[in-house]
């Protein structure tokens, strides 16, 4: 059998497209240089399976992309899409790395036709999702309702309960009831709320009103700094009620700096972290033991949130941008900022 020489010079080429789509412009984060990376990838293999820098700007190829895919893709995504292949375009032209160079101009002004021809259907969709998503919003008396719900005042004596057994349905129904009840005060997303450790409880911060600041380091936005999730005292008691349940399970393996939001163990002993689908289930399952007939996710309360605050105060955006303040540190007390700006002076918990 005769095996095919490899092409060294394909093999470079390659390299240095791949090299090329991660140093594009204006691509800080990481998870959105991979974006950046996939969506380009994917509609230059289209235009031209061997991807080939000088047959990239095909606009019929480009036109037959875009119409394949308005049946399957939102009009926001393909504009993603023209998007990040305008600014590898761009990149490549300011790097020299072109020999036609009014052919890939011509090019990106076919992406910037076609982006904006798709605005207006973009925001048409956008409009109707919003129109849906308020109909089913979470609103403050739907919590309300849940927290007086018989359900939920027997799961707040579940946790109150010192017992000395902890059967598997008394654990789902204080874990999730309390992963519910951190994301519905906190507005944050599923992955920093499940990454409180005890650890990270132990370091908690007392605030001036009353409440307590728990740091979370690890979480989907990170590079913007930790989150910081406020609770007030009797759910922070609930926490500490809930970590000491969890040492009294039967080969739970408690440790300070592993998530105490996990599975019930294995008959090993063996835990696993949750993902986020599964906060989101978890979440779910105590919800519908509730008054109130509606699906609930991470992502909806904090979108009701949100919209809460902005419905009380219209201007709070720009509040918000006006008083956004870096953190401050004098001796002896440390600054943190809440959601509002003002600076709080936080002290370790007793």
């Amino acid at each position: 059998m005769i095996k095919e020489k490899k092409d060294p010079h394909n093999k470079s080429q390659k390299n240095k497209i791949l090299h090329n789509l991660e140093a594009a412009p204006n691509l800080k984060p990481r998870r959105t240089v991979l974006q950046h990376k996939h969506q380009v990838t994917e509609l230059w293999t289209f235009i031209t399976p061997k991807m080939t820098i000088q047959d990239l700007c095909t606009v019929d190829k480009l036109n037959e992309w875009t119409g394949k895919n308005m049946t399957t893709l939102a009009p926001g995504t393909i504009r993603s899409y023209l998007s990040s292949m305008d600014l590898f375009v761009e990149y490549l032209l300011q790097k020299g790395l072109v020999t036609h160079i009014e052919r890939f101009q011509r090019f990106r002004e076919s992406l910037k036709i076609i982006a904006k021809k798709l605005k207006s259907r973009a925001n048409m969709r956008r409009a109707v999702v919003e129109t849906e998503e308020i109909e089913t919003m979470i609103l403050p008396v739907d919590i309300q309702m849940f927290l007086s719900s018989k359900y939920a005042q027997i799961i707040k004596k579940k946790i109150a309960n010192k017992s000395t057994q902890v059967v598997l349905s008394t654990f789902y129904d204080v874990r999730d009831y309390m992963l519910l009840r951190l994301l519905q005060t906190n507005a944050q997303r599923p992955m920093a709320v499940r990454n409180i450790t005890i650890n990270s409880i132990d370091r908690a911060r007392r605030t001036d009103d009353g409440g307590i600041s728990i740091t979370v380091a690890q979480h989907k936005t990170q590079e913007g700094g930790p989150a910081v999730i406020h609770v007030n005292a009797k759910l922070y008691g609930f926490l500490k009620d809930y970590i000491q349940m969890l040492k009294i399970i039967p080969g739970y393996p408690v440790a300070k700096e592993q998530s105490i939001f996990t599975t019930f163990p294995k008959s090993d002993g063996t835990v696993s972290l949750l993902t986020s689908s599964q906060v989101n289930k978890g979440i779910q399952r105590v919800w519908d033991q509730g008054p109130v007939n509606k699906t609930v996710t991470a992502t909806r309360l904090r979108k009701a949130t949100s919209t809460a605050v902005r419905t009380q105060i219209p201007a709070s955006r720009e509040i918000l941008a006006r008083r956004a303040l870096p953190a401050q540190r004098t001796s002896g007390s440390r600054y943190k900022h809440d959601s509002c700006g003002h600076g709080r002076k936080s002290n370790a918990v007793d």
